[in-house]
């Protein structure tokens, strides 16, 4: 049998416009094309018999040449809708992939393996949704962090953060459920959709870069003898790929086995996040890791490296080793209340950290810094020459988050009257702390940075190309690492001290 028609005009058109039959045969893998009809697609066909001669009368020449009209329009018309559902876009070049997505694929072996569901959504797919609220519930929990923490230094990971509490989310009801979608501003996505675009944000940020490594794992650890809900396990460990293991917690060991798998996901740089020993009033453990290792796409040269004066809040100085680069390409900005640079990682410049200076206080930059300005001041960064000098620093940060998220408005979830009756039949579960730590580590070759949240459970009973900069990063200071192509934040800081 010859292969369908609609696939052989959509070879030659796609022949037509340049891409090769390796890109070809991948977006019509993709797209559902079976191997056989493929290859049968792409053999040579040979020239049918000819008829002999024979009389044909007007009407029939007619006829035939209305039919072939129509049917040529009706391929064409079906062509038409079958690249646009396919997004197929001719390049300049031809390239691999001729679907070109919204975001490129992951690479690499990640921790999470969300595609094994048939529902999660694929990262063509992901909309802005998840990252739009997950960056302004981090917005708001490190802002409220600045305020009670005075001026130390702040580190947090919304991604991680977020990520925890959604595994939670899955099990709570009625007012709790509300409080918290409302504080962590899904209240307008979907619960199946969430849980979609979580798969599909994990597997897209997992090792995007030959020169970068990013892991998330999720894990849930139940204390053993207590009855969970198999939809609320299931739902986390396909989604999440979330780890489940149940665990006799009043053995000593317990709480060093939960340790050990989170040192092992952060790759030693946070060992711990339970306490010993563990309250018998604990019945389980939402936890989520993230690591990162990126090396700068453009790296500092440590023969620059230097001390210098560091002005802290107070006014006083300090003395503190300083990189310096000097490129005429840095992605750079400059507002009445800030000066901004950009920092790829890796080859494919798919994460950065973004610095932000501020012009006059830390303070007054807080008071301008919100969601919305955040993704206004993302969109002005322009090419520009420069000289850039930017302290290294290591920060290790640790917070308990549950006075935060109840100020947020998750105050029912703490409280004995939660219901995460999603969790187990009995509403007798509330959340009992929710522990955040981050480290950070920045010099001249790159960044390493991990994330642990911690859910514990309880029970009851543009700038002008011939100008250049100077932004000596020389006092208090903001930073993000952002996936450039979601948006996600996966860490945000005020550095007021890079010595401590």
């Amino acid at each position: 049998m010859s292969a369908p028609q609609e696939l052989l005009a959509y070879i030659v058109s796609a022949r037509g416009k340049g891409f090769s039959d390796e890109a070809i045969t991948q977006a019509l893998r993709n797209a559902g094309w079976s191997k056989r009809d493929i290859q049968k697609a792409f053999e040579p066909h040979e020239p049918q018999t000819k008829p002999s001669r024979q009389a044909i009368s007007p009407l029939v020449i007619f006829i035939s040449i209305m039919l072939f009209l129509l049917f040529g329009g009706a391929c064409a018309y079906g062509l038409y809708v079958y690249q646009n559902q396919l997004k197929i876009t001719p390049s300049p070049t031809p390239t691999p992939n001729p679907i070109p997505t919204t975001y490129p694929p992951a690479g690499g072996h990640s921790s999470a393996s969300p595609s094994a569901h048939p529902s999660a959504t694929s990262s063509s797919q992901l909309s802005s949704d998840i990252s739009f609220a997950h960056n302004g519930f981090g917005f708001d929990v490190f802002k409220n962090l600045l305020k009670t923490e005075g001026d130390k230094n702040v580190v947090i990971s919304p991604t991680s953060i977020a990520l925890a509490l959604s595994m939670t989310y899955n099990g709570a009801s009625e007012s709790t459920k509300l409080a918290m979608a409302k504080t962590l501003k899904i209240s307008a996505i979907d619960i199946k959709k969430l849980n979609e675009e979580s798969a599909t944000l994990i597997k897209l940020l997992s090792n995007p870069d030959p020169q970068v490594t990013l892991s998330i794992a999720n894990s849930i650890w139940a204390r053993k003898g207590i009855a969970f809900l198999p939809e609320f396990l299931n739902t986390n460990k396909t989604y999440y790929n979330a780890q489940i293991q149940s665990l006799d917690f009043t053995l000593p060991s317990a709480a060093d086995t939960i340790n050990a798998w989170v040192s092992t996901n952060t790759k030693g740089k946070i060992p711990t996040i339970v306490a010993k020993p563990i309250a018998p009033t604990i019945v389980m453990y939402l936890i989520n890791a993230i690591y990162f290792y990126g090396t700068w796409t453009y790296e500092f040269d440590t023969a620059l490296t230097q001390v210098l004066p560091f002005t802290l809040p107070d006014t006083s100085k300090i003395q503190h080793l300083m990189m310096k680069q000097e490129r005429k390409d840095f992605l750079y900005q400059e507002t009445n209340a800030f000066q901004g640079v950009l920092l790829p990682y890796g080859k494919n410049k798919q994460l950065s950290m973004v610095i932000m200076l501020p012009k006059t206080t830390f303070s007054a930059f807080l008071g301008q810094l919100t969601h919305a300005t955040w993704n206004s001041w993302m969109k002005s960064f322009a090419e520009m020459q420069g000289t850039l000098l930017l302290p290294k620093f290591k920060i290790e940060y640790k917070t308990s988050l549950s006075k935060t998220l109840s100020a947020l408005g998750m105050a029912n979830a703490f409280s004995e009257s939660a219901d995460f009756s999603g969790m187990r039949k009995q509403k007798d579960l509330f959340i009992s702390d929710v522990i955040h730590k981050t480290y950070i580590d920045v010099n001249e070759q790159g960044t390493e940075a991990a994330a642990v949240t911690s859910v514990s459970v309880g029970i009851t009973s543009i700038g002008e190309p011939k100008k250049t900069f100077l932004m000596e990063v020389n006092k208090p200071f903001f930073f993000a690492i952002t996936d450039t192509q979601s948006g996600e934040i996966l860490f945000m800081g005020g550095i007021n001290n890079p010595s401590k």
